[in-house]
């Protein structure tokens, strides 16, 4: 089950996603209230990142810093980092 959580220093108020990617890894990203950057993480690996880009949405990036596109919430901007991350082939 894929999800975004705090990260062992915990930030209150993260958001947990179930159900986020069809893989068998376990994405996380880290987000405070009101932040408008997470990390997103495949175990200790980072494979991307969320920019909140305001009334626009949230911007999601590869860990390379490609563009993804902008999402209308942080659930699907993470599925498209763990999309892409999966066409990469890279584990």
């Amino acid at each position: 089950m894929a999800r975004i959580k705090t990260n062992p220093g915990g930030n209150a108020g993260a958001v947990r996603i179930p159900g986020l990617s069809s893989t068998s890894a376990v994405p996380t990203a880290t987000c405070s209230p009101g932040q408008t950057f997470a990390s997103v993480y495949d175990g200790r690996t980072c494979i991307g990142f969320l920019l909140g880009r305001g009334r626009s949405g949230i911007e999601a990036f590869t860990a390379a810093e490609q563009s993804l596109g902008t999402f209308p919430d942080q659930k699907s901007a993470a599925s498209a980092v763990c999309a892409a991350f999966d066409q990469e082939g890279v584990r």
